[in-house]
């Protein structure tokens, strides 16, 4: 039988070994805070998308900054409100202007970078507060 001490606890899905001296990160299944994370929350929120390729200029890598906005979408359902075939093709007419310059240093001649996908961008919902 372990004392209290030896037994592992755990607060907000982080499990604490007092034991072992370590937490280890462990979803732990709380039927209470599941059905409330299911409940649509009104919130504000803002969306940003960016091209983090290092080869893009910090100025020119930010492809949208949203207002702040007063919702209760979810992540997904604010990104399907966004028109990205217009963004990601605006973008892309400016990068594919511009050098990958491993590349070009690696073979010698100048090499563009290729069109970004969907998939490489990097899409942020910031939570400003939650009702």
């Amino acid at each position: 039988m372990s004392t209290a001490s030896e037994t592992p606890w755990a607060i907000g899905g982080i499990k604490w070994d007092k034991k072992r001296g370590h937490r280890d990160n462990v979803v732990i299944h709380n039927p209470i805070l599941t059905c409330l994370e299911d409940i649509s929350m009104r919130r504000i929120v803002q969306i940003f998308i960016a091209d983090i390729d290092e080869n893009v200029p910090m100025e020119k890598s930010l492809l949208y900054e949203g207002k702040p906005k007063f919702t209760d979408l979810t992540d997904q359902e604010l990104y399907f409100e966004l028109n990205i075939k217009h963004i990601l093709d605006t973008h892309n007419e400016y990068r594919t202007t511009l050098l990958d310059k491993k590349a070009s240093k690696t073979i010698g001649k100048d090499v563009h970078l290729e069109p970004i996908k969907i998939r490489d961008l990097k899409m942020v919902v910031v939570e400003i507060a939650r009702f």
